[in-house]
Parts: structure tokens; C-alpha cells; sequence
């Protein structure tokens, strides 16, 4: 459905009234990450035009011991490491897993399983919680995809749990909200002042990057 979704995008700008070519961002978080991360790897293998040309990824969900790259085994192990984390735990994946039966080896279940993986995707911004049994899906696929070149930039929370952005009065949610404008900021190459930022989510938590940098 997200391939689909975004070969209609491409197909019916004039509709949308967008302008692709002037940036075509994909993200998502948790296994909405994982959705844009395939979905973005195969808009690449694909040639699809316009061409998404920035990634966006929030605690992704990106791998599972079975596709787990041999060179990256050793420092795969959150989801032991935090199989008790609140919000997002071991079982609660095992649950998610039984209801979705993946086909683990299929590239519509991770960025990794394509014939060519990585080179030539666009720059990436990825977010991880460090008491996250999601937190190597996300530290492994920033490096796999810096070693092959793409540029990245990884934000990392120490000791929060997956879902982390629920509980508002975290100081870590105001951080990782902060990084999210930002980080599409950034994809979307416009200039957005720190405080600016800060000014859009005092007066909402949700502030959307549209309303920063509409009319830059």
C-alpha cells in the first residue's frame, strides 16, 4: 500500500499542487519507519520519478535476528538488552509478530533484504531511544547506510523507552520534537532558527514543519 501510495503521489502532483523536485521527503515512526525505509529503498531499486530525495525515521523498526547482517551480529542485542522496557517490550514485539506474520527475507520487510542495499538512498535523519529493543534496528542501519556512503545524521536518547514521545512531560519529548522539525527542516533544505522551532512548540507539542518553513 505505501508503494502504491507513493507511485500515485508522483503521478498526480498537479492534483496534490506540489512540486516534488523541490523536495520529496518520506518518514515514519516505529513500523511506520520500517514502511518508510523500505518503501524508500524500493523508490530507488525502482528508478522511481521524481525521486524521494530525504528519509525520516523515528525509533524504526528496520530488522530481526534472522536478517541481522553477519558483520553487524555482535552489536545487535537490544532486544534482549531491553526485552523489559516499558511501552514497547519483548513479548509486546512477539505479539506484533505473530499478528503480522512478515516474510522476514522479503525486501517489503526490511531495507536490507534488497539486491543492492543502501548506496544511493538519500540523506537520512534517524531518532533512537536507548531502552529500546528497537534501538539496534536503527543504530545498525545508520551505520550500514554511512558506510555505503549516504549521508546521515543520528540522534540518540539515553535510557528512554520506545515510546517515549507519548509521555509530554519528559524533557526528552520536548528534545525529540525539537529534532524532528529540525531534522525535516534540514531534509527539506530550509533554514528554520533554533528558537523558531522552540516558539512553534511552546504553543503546540505537534507543531508540523509545514508551518515553520511555509513562505521560506
Amino acid at each position: 500500500m505505501c508503494w502504491n501510495g507513493i507511485q500515485w503521489i508522483t503521478k498526480h502532483t498537479e492534483t496534490l499542487q506540489v512540486d516534488l523536485t523541490a523536495g520529496f521527503v518520506v518518514g515514519g515512526v516505529s513500523a511506520g519507519g520500517n514502511l518508510a525505509a523500505v518503501t524508500t529503498q524500493k523508490a530507488l531499486d525502482e528508478g522511481l520519478s521524481p525521486p524521494v530525495t530525504g528519509l525520516w525515521l523515528g525509533v524504526p523498526w528496520t530488522l530481526e535476528p534472522e536478517v541481522v547482517p553477519e558483520k553487524y551480529r555482535d552489536v545487535f542485542f537490544s532486544r534482549e538488552q531491553c526485552a523489559g522496557a516499558p511501552g514497547l517490550n519483548q513479548q509486546a514485539m512477539d505479539m506484533f509478530n505473530i499478528a503480522y506474520e512478515p516474510d522476514l527475507k522479503s525486501r517489503d520487510f526490511s531495507p536490507f533484504n534488497t539486491q543492492n542495499p543502501h548506496r544511493g538512498m538519500p540523506p537520512t535523519c534517524i531518532q533512537v531511544s536507548g531502552a529500546d529493543p528497537l534501538r539496534d534496528d536503527g543504530l545498525i542501519y545508520e551505520r550500514a547506510l554511512g558506510e555505503a556512503g549516504v549521508e546521515t545524521k543520528l540522534m540518540v536518547y539515553p535510557n528512554i523507552p520506545h515510546l517515549f514521545p507519548d509521555f509530554f512531560q519528559l524533557k526528552a519529548f520536548q528534545d525529540f520534537h525539537f529534532d524532528i522539525l529540525s531534522s525535516w527542516a534540514s531534509l527539506f533544505k530550509k533554514s528554520v532558527a533554533a528558537e523558531d522551532i522552540r516558539h512553534a512548540l511552546a504553543n503546540s507539542p505537534f507543531a508540523s514543519i509545514s508551518q515553520l518553513v511555509r513562505g521560506n
